[in-house]
């Protein structure tokens, strides 16, 4: 079994050529993390079992978006699921808290508005079910 797992980036500029990529690729599984939302709806397009979750909405250079999880099967998909995962972890130690302050203040990263979310898929192979996870 093939699977491949790609970070997208949730600002890609690329997505034409990504797009190309994953139709051209030919994987049993495609496992993508920080898919754009308008990128998400052209992958159901792809002749693939498809499984999405919202992986956190963001504000990032005064845009709010929401980026995606996804999972693309050659295979049916028989069940999914979501994992919640806390986006801020309040137990960080402050010279943490100061620098993960600092980078979102240099515009180095994003301001997480939600939390994430991983998922799951139960893939139905020709050699039975296999669980997919998906987390970024």
């Amino acid at each position: 079994m093939t699977v491949y797992s790609w970070n997208m980036l949730f600002n890609n500029k690329r997505l034409d050529e990504a797009l190309a990529f994953i139709r051209d690729a030919n994987p049993d599984v495609f496992c993508l993390q920080e898919v754009p939302e308008e990128f998400a709806a052209q992958l159901k397009s792809l002749p693939y079992s498809y499984v999405a979750a919202p992986e956190v909405d963001r504000i990032f250079d005064g845009e709010r978006s929401t980026q995606y999880v996804v999972i693309l099967s050659k295979f049916p998909i028989r069940a999914e699921g979501r994992i919640p995962l806390p986006y801020r972890e309040p137990h960080l130690k402050r010279r943490s808290r100061w620098f993960v302050s600092f980078m979102m203040r240099m515009k180095l990263w994003e301001l997480g508005l939600s939390d994430r979310h991983a998922i799951f898929a139960d893939v139905v192979t020709p050699h039975g079910p296999v669980r997919i996870f998906n987390v970024h």
